[in-house]
């Protein structure tokens, strides 16, 4: 079983304090879109860590089937949020997949992907590369839990990456979603006339 965690602990700070988590698309929020995605590609559970913003987020998100988790060290950045969502997962998860809030316009196919290559290769770490630019979600298996858990906090799970140079799989995808953060007021301005 692979497990989606979806990382929305960070303060939204170059957003203006909005949390990313709740910018609408198709009248859905964006981690809306990025649950029907996950569960659409087979996922069947989805973790959503929560921080600074954690109250508005479940309020506005109240109806989506995801488990929340609060990261009370957010501000040590993204792999404390990892962390938490490794304390939580049950001892039948094979992998987790690893994505951020503010790339909503990922493909279900993508997603897809990385989970029957995961099944085909076994490999312990799988990240899609558009136009030779890696992006998310970055899936980690069980076998690197231990890596990702003593990772020093100001690498992050990069440092895990970097282990495994070797032994990991990239897979080339034209979905442009993976490296398409929408992080500033202006960006989301410039993606929602688009």
């Amino acid at each position: 079983m692979t497990i989606a965690v979806i990382l929305s602990a960070g303060e939204s700070s170059r957003m203006e304090s909005n949390p990313k988590a709740n910018l609408l698309y198709n009248d859905k929020t964006f981690l809306s879109n990025i649950a029907d995605i996950f569960y659409k590609a087979g996922l069947g559970k989805i973790y959503v860590v929560v921080g600074k913003d954690a109250e508005l987020i479940k309020k506005a998100n109240k109806d989506l089937e995801v488990e929340f988790l609060t990261n009370k060290e957010y501000k040590k950045g993204q792999l404390s949020s990892i962390k938490v969502s490794l304390e939580h997962i049950p001892k039948t998860c094979d992998s987790i997949m690893i994505h951020l809030v503010d790339h909503p316009l990922i493909q279900k196919e993508t997603v897809k992907t990385i989970l029957t290559t995961r099944k085909s290769t076994n490999a312990p770490v799988i990240i899609p590369v558009f136009k030779g630019k890696r992006g998310h979600p970055v899936l980690f298996g069980r076998e690197v839990f231990d890596d990702l858990k003593r990772a020093p906090m100001d690498v992050g799970a990069r440092s895990v990456v970097w282990k495994y140079a070797k032994s990991l799989h990239e897979i080339s995808t034209d979905d442009q979603g993976i490296v398409l953060n929408i992080n500033t007021p202006e960006l989301y301005q410039k993606w929602c006339e688009a």
